[in-house]
């Protein structure tokens, strides 16, 4: 979608002429595709079929030199989710394995936030490769509200989810203990 310049310069006497070829062939005869007065090729609203290789070719009646140069094409395309992190119950003491997936060009990097603090790896919490989020031995202060954000040099998306810390039957914190005397 943007435009890309290849200069060409060559000096000599008789001055040469410079002329542009794709892949030993003929320039795309189309309007996107403009040799300037200086040699300068320039291909406005660049698509991936315009990947590929050009040679600047500067000629006279001396002789004539041939310069290749390669334009590599790479689409960039705003992160997409694959696997939404979905609202979460877990028992104090589990791990917890929340899911959040995205791909995007480039490749999207996804990070979490609680509350709106960026987690970080440590011996509690751990992001896998993929994206999802491992926290374990969970306790009530892990209940809350995490946000899983994919992000890459063409945009962002976050999504929201809400973890729910339920004690484990019979280990109550808070249960009340008589003794006998």
């Amino acid at each position: 979608g943007t435009a890309v310049d290849f200069y060409c310069l060559a000096v000599g006497t008789p001055a040469p002429v410079i002329a542009w070829t794709k892949a030993g062939g003929q320039l795309p005869n189309d309007r996107r595709h403009t040799v300037s007065s200086t040699g300068t090729l320039r291909i406005v609203r660049v698509a991936a079929h315009d990947q590929g290789q050009y040679e600047c070719h500067a000629i006279s009646v001396v002789g004539a030199r041939h310069v290749p140069v390669q334009l590599t094409v790479e689409s960039l395309v705003t992160p997409v989710f694959i696997h939404t992190p979905p609202d979460t119950t877990a028992e104090t003491g589990q791990d917890v394995k929340i899911p959040c997936s995205a791909q995007g060009e480039p490749h999207p990097i996804i990070t979490w936030t609680k509350d709106g603090v960026q987690i970080t790896d440590s011996g509690k919490f751990f992001v896998t490769p993929e994206g999802a989020l491992i926290i374990q031995d969970v306790g009530e202060a892990d209940q809350g509200r995490y946000e899983c954000i994919a992000r890459n040099a063409f945009g962002f998306i976050s999504s929201n989810m809400l973890l729910t810390v339920t004690a484990l039957e019979g280990r109550r914190t808070g249960d009340t203990f008589v003794e006998e005397s």
